[in-house]
């Protein structure tokens, strides 16, 4: 009987650790990358829902207002456009709101890198995060067109005459 010599051992042991190695560094990558990928996937899923709500809330209001300051609450009962430059406050009457009410307001705004909204008119205090603190959005517009007063006026003048 013939058994294997010390020579043969250590190389088949040093072949053994080097593809061992490789394919504890092919893994390691994997979770790495898979890791990644679910934190992307969570972030966008966070930023598809509070654009959805957003598109939801404002499908079914009215009195339109857009805004380039996200702190500029002036005025935000009256309809404003914002078509060319886009805006970084979007606010109008929800459907179950008060026109006569200028406090019922939904406001929505990016506010340093997270979006935002208030359902009573921007006061302090009731602003709610939409987005998560690890989405950090660097840029966001709100584009309205067609909501000005003068627009209604036109029409109104047209139907008129």
């Amino acid at each position: 009987m013939r058994g294997f010599t010390l020579i043969e051992l250590m190389v088949a042991v040093s072949i053994f650790a080097i593809v061992m190695m490789v394919g504890v560094g092919a893994l390691l990558t994997m979770v790495s990358v898979n890791k990644r990928a679910q934190g992307i996937n969570s972030v966008m899923n966070n930023l598809n829902a509070a654009v959805e709500q957003i598109a939801r809330a404002t499908r079914v209001g009215s009195a339109y207002h857009c805004a380039a300051s996200p702190n500029d609450f002036s005025n935000i009962s009256v309809p404003a456009d914002c078509a060319v430059n886009g805006g970084l406050l979007f606010a109008f009457e929800a459907t179950n709101g008060n026109v006569l009410d200028t406090n019922d307001q939904v406001v929505y705004r990016l506010n340093g890198t997270q979006l935002e909204r208030s359902l009573r008119s921007g006061i302090n205090g009731t602003w709610v995060a939409l987005t998560s603190p690890e989405v950090h959005i660097t840029s966001f517009k709100f584009y309205v067109t067609g909501s000005t007063p003068l627009r209604a006026a036109i029409r109104c003048s047209r139907g008129s005459s």
